[in-house]
């Protein structure tokens, strides 16, 4: 799975284009949105038999196998003077309380083209461990080249790698 579009078509593809261009929009959008994470949980009970789905309000996890889904979405970072973009970030937020590890699904929003891409990260909890104080959330970016920069970057796997038993 390469793009938000087809992420949305996998689950909303029987709903009207209008209401699936509105999730894609607010997906995109700078405002918290709680269906974000709703989708990519969505995704991963279809194409992860191997897991149960947790019901709602489960404390540290969102799948039997402990594992927790989580969606963020680049924002550009431009330079002060410039007006360049120097990289895109993204946050991560609510790990503290994880117990297992994070399946992420990371969205940049295009700039040109309309095509909205998808990245993940398979991050195992002992890496989440010296973050577990201070900020509630991780930060990860991205080059204008399009490639993941940074200490999460080891983590970077393909969709079927995220979706893997663990």
């Amino acid at each position: 799975m390469k793009t938000l579009t087809e992420m949305i078509d996998v689950i909303y593809g029987d709903k009207p284009y209008v209401l699936r261009q509105h999730i894609q929009k607010e997906v995109l959008s700078n405002v918290s949105y709680a269906s974000k994470g709703f989708l990519w949980e969505d995704i991963l009970e279809k194409f992860m038999p191997h897991t149960d789905r947790c019901p709602p309000g489960t404390a540290h996890m969102d799948f039997t196998d402990g594992s927790d889904a989580k969606l963020a979405v680049f924002h550009p970072r431009k330079d002060p003077k410039s007006g360049m973009i120097i990289r895109y970030e993204a946050s991560i937020s609510g790990i503290r309380t994880k117990e297992g590890p994070l399946r992420v699904c990371l969205v940049t929003k295009s700039l040109s083209n309309g095509v909205d891409t998808l990245d993940y990260l398979l991050i195992p909890n002992q890496s989440l461990k010296p973050y577990l104080t201070g900020s509630n959330a991780l930060k990860v970016s991205k080059s204008p080249r399009g490639g993941l920069t940074g200490n999460w970057a080891k983590y970077q796997v393909k969709f079927d790698e995220v979706i893997k038993p663990i």
